[in-house]
């Protein structure tokens, strides 16, 4: 493969790695914006881990990227016959693989959240033939012990 054409897969790799820091940083920040429209049916948890699989993927991104330049800075020290030129090497594809997966793990927590949340049992907060009596209170009028009286003449 010509040198133009690796550089151009460092670029696209790279480009890659990128778009994937950035949706995984989108969809947390966009999960807590609007956590509280839903109506709470979902379970915490699973928005919880979905969080934390997000991050992982965002840590793999950018050891990914600093693998990647690694790769670059290497060939760039030694002559092209020393060192192979490839986005392939085992430094470069276990962070890649290992972002790849957790934005994906990511994805489907943060799907079954969110469809927790819409298609949840909603027939628990909407019930309208029973009446719940949340405080009870009691008054008693009492007689006055004084009495005035009007006299008219």
């Amino acid at each position: 493969m010509s040198e133009d054409l690796r550089k151009k897969a460092f670029d696209f790799a790279s480009a890659t790695v990128k778009q994937l820091i950035t949706l995984s940083t989108a969809l947390i920040a966009l999960s807590i914006t609007f956590r509280g429209d839903f109506d709470n049916m979902g379970s915490e948890t699973l928005l919880l881990i979905c969080w934390i699989c997000f991050f992982i993927s965002v840590l793999f991104g950018i050891m990914t990227l600093m693998a990647l330049t690694g790769t670059l800075e290497k060939c760039a020290e030694k002559s092209e016959n020393e060192v192979s030129l490839s986005i392939y090497g085992p430094n470069v594809k276990r962070p890649s693989a290992f972002q790849i997966l957790f934005f994906l793990f990511g994805l489907l927590f943060l799907g079954v959240y969110g469809a927790q949340s819409i298609f949840g049992n909603k027939n628990e907060n909407n019930k309208t033939d029973e009446i719940r009596i949340i405080k009870e209170s009691t008054y008693k009028l009492v007689k006055p012990k004084q009495i005035d009286t009007l006299k008219v003449e």
